[in-house]
Formats: C-alpha cells, sequence, structure tokens
C-alpha cells in the first residue's frame, strides 16, 4: 500500500533506508527522512538518493514538478530498471544535470536526486522505493536543472523503460506543474531573452469544465525546441482573490 504523507510544497515566486549511513551524498537534499528502509536516504552502489520524507506545513504555490521529453511509461510487474537520458549541456558551459524526481499527488512525498553527467544516461531501479510503494508510471514527474551563474536552467530528462522509450527525437517536452489551491485559470508565456515583452508566444491553459482547476490537478504544458534559452512565465489566478500564483522559469530544450 501506497505511504501517504503530508502536503509539501516549494515555493518559487515571480512577477507577472537499506542501511544506516552517516551522511547524506552530494545529490541529496536537505528533507527529513521518514523512519525505516523507505526513507529518503543514499542508496548503495548509487549516485543517487531516494524514498519517502515528511512534509512541513503546506503553502499556496504553483509548483514545477516534471519536464520530460515525451512520457513516462513502465510497468510495475515487468520492468526493473529505468534509464533516465539528459542533453548535452555543454553549450550552456555546464558539465552535469542535477535531476530529480517527485510524486505529482498531493500527499504522496516521494523524491529522488542524482547528478547525471552532461549527454549521459543513469539507471533508476524500480524496486527500492518506486514498486514497494506502488507509484505508478502516471504519478511521477522527473526534471533536470543546470545551477550556477546565479540562475537555474531547467532542462528535459528522457525516461525509459523496457514498457516503452519516452523519447521521441524532434518532440516537444512537456512540463508538469500544480497548484495547492483552487484556481480559476493559469496564463502562461514563452520568450527569448531578446523577445521578452515584444509579442512573445501566450496561450491559456484549459481548466475543467466548471471553469476551476482543483488543488492537485496537473497541468501540462508542451515547449518547442529551440538553440536559445526560454523564459517561462506563469501566472495562476486564485479564487475569490486577485493576488496571483507567480512563476517563472529558464528552459533549454536542445
Amino acid at each position: 500500500m501506497r505511504l501517504l504523507y503530508y502536503v509539501v510544497t516549494v515555493s518559487l515566486l515571480f512577477c507577472f533506508g537499506e542501511s544506516s549511513l552517516p551522511a547524506l551524498s552530494q545529490s541529496c537534499k536537505d528533507l527529513q527522512a521518514v523512519p525505516g528502509m523507505m526513507g529518503y536516504q543514499p542508496r548503495p552502489n548509487s549516485k543517487r538518493c531516494e524514498g519517502l520524507y515528511e512534509a512541513p506545513v503546506a503553502g499556496e504555490t504553483l509548483e514545477f514538478l516534471s519536464f520530460v521529453t515525451g512520457s513516462i511509461k513502465y510497468d510495475l510487474s515487468t520492468d526493473q530498471v529505468l534509464t533516465l537520458e539528459v542533453p548535452d549541456v555543454q553549450p550552456l558551459h555546464a558539465t552535469s544535470v542535477d535531476v530529480s524526481a517527485r510524486a505529482l499527488e498531493l500527499g504522496t512525498h516521494y523524491r529522488m536526486d542524482a547528478m547525471v553527467e552532461s549527454g549521459k544516461t543513469m539507471d533508476w531501479p524500480l524496486g527500492v522505493v518506486i514498486k514497494p510503494t506502488e507509484l505508478q508510471a502516471n504519478e511521477v514527474g522527473v526534471l533536470g536543472r543546470i545551477t550556477g551563474n546565479g540562475d537555474d536552467i531547467y532542462v528535459p530528462v528522457s525516461v525509459l523503460s523496457n514498457a516503452g522509450s519516452s523519447r521521441r527525437k524532434g518532440g516537444a517536452a512537456v512540463a508538469i506543474f500544480r497548484s495547492t489551491i483552487d484556481i480559476e485559470a493559469i496564463r502562461w508565456r514563452l520568450s527569448t531573452e531578446s523577445s521578452r515583452g515584444t509579442g512573445a508566444t501566450s496561450s491559456t491553459a484549459l481548466a475543467n469544465p466548471g471553469g476551476m482547476i482543483r488543488a492537485g490537478q496537473l497541468i501540462r504544458l508542451p515547449i518547442s525546441r529551440s538553440p536559445q534559452i526560454q523564459i517561462l512565465d506563469v501566472v495562476a489566478k486564485r479564487v475569490d482573490s486577485d493576488e496571483p500564483l507567480l512563476l517563472t522559469l529558464r528552459v533549454f530544450v536542445p
């Protein structure tokens, strides 16, 4: 049975164990792990940290959870290991990508973190945490991030499995967001540094037939390939409030 814990949120605001290990590895984040083998911790014979963690008090935020080329597909009954593939980020003067995986459902506090070298792959075993907690392929998001020079740049990750490859050469990447509160609508704009404020591409995400996007509902935005870093601005209108939820991100889809 899946283990559920109280909601965790990470605010990003913008303007419109298997063994007892004494220390965390480089890829581990500062999270309070749940007790036991399923808790978030470094995994033996791997450069990843993975597991379940306790959640702090929730806030009202818009969260960026996944950035994948294609889709994530796996079968818990047959697949043993997934392969994570990151793009070549050397044009961005980076040598590695900080890859993270999270549960997409509110109240499920699973996370995996690892550093993957530019243009390389990493094995991601399913049997350690994913299979015991029964997290399905449509319940997990993965994204890559480059840090440095003061600004994070997000890059899409390909997730490959025996059940089917997510990689679609030449295709768009899909960004997945989630609001922790009900919102009336969400708008987004994609631009480059040079075109920002001069008629950049814009669109409006679809709401439910009732005219509302419920807390926890996933919002998917396609991001086209570009030789340049793009600026993604997202604005979500709260219910019964004029104060928006705001998010701005720098993305690169080679």
